[in-house]
């Protein structure tokens, strides 16, 4: 990918196989292709009026980030983002999860909105 073409969001973007998925607790479904994982992710940070990591490590072809992100409508949330890799080194599932219960049922029907 070109400097021309990374996409805004996490750098871990950048990085995505053509096969990629995304699972989070606040989806519905899996988004399959790495242009609706972008797509969702981008939508995702758009909710975010700031982030605070605590973690970040790697163990084999998984890598873990645990961040607490602060939404703009206010709800504090925990969050714990997988990585897994292809031999290669591209990513080929993304999963974040999110608690508490109450302010990830808040982020879903904010992402559900932002996504329509």
């Amino acid at each position: 990918m070109s400097s021309a073409q990374k996409p805004a969001g996490p750098a871990f973007l950048q990085e995505l196989a053509p096969d990629a998925t995304l699972t989070m607790t606040v989806l519905q479904a899996p988004v399959q292709g790495a242009d609706g994982v972008i797509r969702t992710i981008q939508a995702l940070v758009g909710l975010y009026a700031g982030t605070e990591v605590s973690f970040r490590g790697g163990q084999g072809d998984h890598d873990f980030v645990v961040y607490a992100p602060r939404l703009k409508s206010g709800a504090v949330l925990e969050a714990v983002v997988t990585l897994v890799r292809h031999p290669d080194r591209s990513i080929r599932h993304v999963n974040i999860g999110y608690s508490p219960l109450a302010a990830a049922q808040v982020l879903a029907t904010e992402l559900e909105a932002a996504l329509a």
